[in-house]
């Protein structure tokens, strides 16, 4: 059995082979350790992968890599020192490559997530629903792109019994890459949005995209989608079963019964062919939680985690940072939603507010900035968001954009005069705090970009 790049390492002859190198100075009994991106890590007994982006080269860093006692190196142009190294077109593929290469050497489950919204509550949904089952590997932080994901593969280890992977993207033929590393046994879909539709022109475009999710599925693997969204009630599967899960559609394979919203969360039954599981609670709020949880009860069922397993484990949830984190504060109570948005997640997160303000008995007051990479379809989008927020008791729009001035046309067209607050952070806050009563619930979302948790932060 293969336990760990740490522990057993990795052949370099074989790693020259899977990424289809040029070797230079190779001993073939080099072996490698760790795979190191970065000079500030341990680079000891590591290879070196010297990624070049548009702000930054690693190839500046290779004779430090080298002091700190890396073995060998990968590169796109030949280095100033006489040192072991693999020369290749592109560092980036290489190092999908060689964690395509490690993932080949574990036989186990492997969950991979991608959609539009709620990746990242599904994943970790699913994580909690099997882990009474399973030791789970898993993406930590925002590490789902190209460069994030194989070192998520490449930290797997033999005392892990599965893996749930998120993919994100930005462009056709991203996931496509993603999933080949990757190899899941399972593939979800959570959605099919207007996130990246700047990049992409359409939702049928996305739903392309996001459809590439199928091209590393393994033969026999299962895809798992929303079967309420419009999109996706048509995703086919060549390699494998197509499963269901969905609130509306009475013919998902996965449908919610008996949905109930709580202060905690949500507590639901599943209707799945001839039965019935009763009595799951997920400790998230509002109903785009309920989807997150019922691909989580799909995916632990396809896993054979027993029902008992899987309902224990949902009640362990707890969301990664600015994600629906809801903190209370003195006599008043903060959402904080601050690490993406889109459209679609924003109408959910308006949707949260509501029921929080609701059930505390306080005003409802949604603090919102811009939503990056819509295109063309920014005006339109954030005119109909900021309609959609005008249900709030308050808003507040931070920035002085076109896209936060539409933010503000939509509420006034819905019938709210928002306030302004500005670009200015101190501000900002000055403003919000000044604003606040006794009860208020408050909301604070908006694009990564837009770095809204400095705002939070200071509102206390």
């Amino acid at each position: 059995m293969y336990h760990s790049i740490g522990k057993d390492g990795l052949n370099i002859m074989e790693i020259v082979s899977a990424v289809g190198g040029e070797a230079h100075n190779i001993r073939d009994d080099i072996q490698v350790y760790n795979i190191c991106t970065d000079t500030r890590a341990d680079v000891k007994g590591s290879l070196f992968v010297a990624l070049k982006g548009e702000k930054y080269d690693g190839h500046t860093y290779i004779s430090d890599a080298f002091a700190k006692g890396a073995a060998a190196c990968v590169c796109q142009r030949c280095p100033a020192d006489d040192v072991p190294f693999i020369k290749v077109d592109s560092t980036l593929e290489a190092l999908g490559k060689i964690a395509m290469l490690y993932r080949g050497k574990f036989d186990l489950p492997v969950v991979a997530v991608t959609g539009s919204v709620g990746k990242t509550t599904t994943k970790e949904a699913i994580c909690a629903a099997i882990s009474p089952h399973f030791s789970v590997c898993k993406t930590e932080k925002n590490f789902n792109n190209e460069v994030g994901l194989p070192q998520t593969i490449l930290s797997l280890t033999s005392d892990h019994g599965a893996a749930v992977i998120e993919m994100g993207m930005v462009e056709r033929g991203e996931i496509s890459n993603l999933s080949r590393i990757t190899h899941p046994t399972i593939a979800v879909i959570t959605n099919i949005g207007t996130s990246h539709i700047g990049h992409l022109g359409s939702r049928e475009n996305i739903f392309l995209a996001k459809s590439e999710i199928t091209d590393g599925l393994c033969d026999g693997g299962t895809l798992i989608v929303n079967g309420d969204d419009d999109m996706l009630r048509r995703a086919a599967n060549p390699r494998g079963d197509v499963v269901f899960v969905g609130i509306e559609n009475a013919e998902c394979d996965f449908c919610a019964k008996n949905v109930k919203e709580t202060a905690g969360g949500v507590s639901f039954d599943v209707k799945h062919g001839n039965t019935t599981i009763n009595d799951i609670f997920f400790p998230s709020l509002g109903r785009h939680s309920v989807y997150a949880a019922l691909f989580a009860v799909a995916c632990a069922t396809v896993l054979g985690v027993s029902d008992d397993e899987m309902r224990r484990g949902l009640t362990l949830y707890r969301p990664v940072e600015m994600r629906q984190n809801i903190v209370q504060c003195g006599d008043f109570t903060k959402i904080v939603d601050c690490y993406n948005a889109s459209p679609e997640s924003m109408r959910a997160g308006i949707d949260v507010l509501l029921s929080e303000a609701k059930g505390r008995g306080g005003r409802s007051v949604a603090v919102l900035g811009k939503m990056h990479e819509l295109g063309d379809f920014s005006p339109m989008l954030h005119k109909q968001t900021g309609a959609y927020a005008a249900r709030a008791d308050v808003v507040m729009i931070f920035g002085d954009s076109d896209d936060a001035k539409n933010l503000a046309n939509g509420a006034i067209s819905a019938g709210r005069e928002p306030i302004m607050l500005g670009n200015d952070i101190e501000k900002a806050a000055q403003i919000i705090r000044s604003s606040i009563v006794r009860g208020d619930v408050i909301l604070i979302k908006a694009s990564r970009a837009e770095r809204l948790e400095r705002l939070a932060e200071r509102i206390k």
